[in-house]
């Protein structure tokens, strides 16, 4: 209903491109299944600049998050919990990522993992090596920080916290619950929010 070339009009049109609609309020975890779609690839968003203010109360995904950002937070990745199902049962050498002292970096990890794709064209192998990788690099710098401080209690915490290989390989440590385990993202901001208001 408006103005179209100086006259009054009032008109109607079915939208018949939408496949589905859920209230995430009211079917939260139908909400968090979306995020595991394979053909999830892009979010459309009318929401106002006071609507993509983050709350910062929204740390609990077991519920329905109250703020915008919250819900897509809330979102599973699905990366990796794809790559986790796909590594098992994978039997591969993995990288040995340097470190220094109690530190090391991941980012000459990523070329190593398309090279190895590269060689061997087969996803499960590669997904095992990036896993694997991993957990050695996470295994030699916990096991040198608890020579370093005798008694050390280890917390697992983290979206990787619930990888099946890590748990497996650290076994000693104590994994946190799922919803102590949301992505590192979200601690940053809401620690950066908390900082910025003194």
């Amino acid at each position: 209903e408006g103005i179209d070339k100086g006259e009054r009009v009032k008109k109607s049109e079915i939208i018949d491109v939408i496949g589905d609609c859920v209230n995430p309020f009211t079917d939260y975890e139908r909400f968090l299944r979306y995020g595991e779609s394979e053909d999830l690839q892009i979010i459309i968003s009318n929401t106002t600049e006071a609507g993509i203010a983050l709350d910062t109360t929204d740390t609990d995904f077991t519920v329905c998050p109250k703020s915008f950002p919250g819900k897509l937070l809330a979102l599973p990745f699905p990366a990796g919990k794809a790559l986790d199902q796909l590594s098992q049962g994978e039997d591969v050498k993995p990288f040995r990522v340097k470190t220094q002292g109690l530190t090391f970096s991941l980012s000459g990890l990523e070329n190593q993992v398309a090279a190895f794709y590269q060689r061997t064209n087969s996803p499960e192998e590669t997904a095992a090596f990036a896993i694997l990788s991993v957990c050695d690099v996470v295994l030699r710098t916990t096991r040198e920080a608890q020579k370093q401080y005798p008694g050390l209690e280890v917390v697992f915490s983290g979206g990787v916290a619930s990888n099946v290989t890590l748990r497996r390989v650290c076994g000693f440590g104590v994994f946190a619950a799922p919803q102590f385990s949301t992505d590192n993202a979200m601690g940053v901001a809401v620690l950066a929010e908390r900082l910025s208001q003194g």
